[in-house]
């Protein structure tokens, strides 16, 4: 229930991995097959991104028509 737990746990990951990436990644991987694996992921992010976005547009417009459809239709206007 609290939120700030959250904060806690997240600012412990953050700590966890800055302090193991020395031990655990860096030995394990060069620098060059770091960069690819980043730039690949970010690749894959862009891409998730972008159909995320377009997949929510067309929801959003079917959404938009369906309702404009099923929509009671205004009074007129009454000049004052």
């Amino acid at each position: 229930r609290d939120p700030y737990r959250l904060f806690v746990v997240s600012n412990l990951a953050s700590l966890f991995a800055l302090v193991s990436y020395p031990w655990l990644i860096e030995p394990w991987f060069g620098t060059a097959t770091q960069a690819r694996v980043w730039s690949a992921l970010y690749a894959i992010y862009v891409a998730l991104a972008i159909a995320v976005a377009v997949t929510g547009g067309r929801r959003a417009r079917r959404q938009g028509v369906h309702a404009q459809r099923h929509a009671e239709p205004m009074p007129a206007l009454i000049p004052a």
